[in-house]
């Protein structure tokens, strides 16, 4: 399961592409975080990357990935107007 610290951050969608389970080999349509029907492992994917073999579950049977997180891409702030949530103090 993926972790994270600010909810605020995650929007719920409730589209059918949550539901699909790909195969081993698959394309990805969405950039995403991917989940392992086995071990629940996670994985980031970019679209037309194809889903990797999973040895450590092949024996388990068969592999299935679930897209968990959509990453969007698509600014949301532009111009001079700014981010709201962002502060100008970063960690170096």
């Amino acid at each position: 399961m993926p972790w994270f610290k600010y909810g605020d951050y995650l929007k719920h969608c409730d589209q059918p592409c949550y539901d699909e389970v790909l195969a081993t080999g698959s394309p990805v349509a969405y950039q995403g975080i991917y989940q392992c029907s086995r071990c629940s492992g996670e994985i980031a994917m970019r679209p037309g990357q194809r889903l990797p073999e999973h040895i450590e579950c092949n024996a388990l049977g068969k592999v299935g990935w679930r897209l968990l997180v959509f990453a969007d891409s698509k600014p949301k702030w532009s111009g001079t107007l700014k981010n709201p949530n962002w502060t100008d103090d970063v960690d170096t």
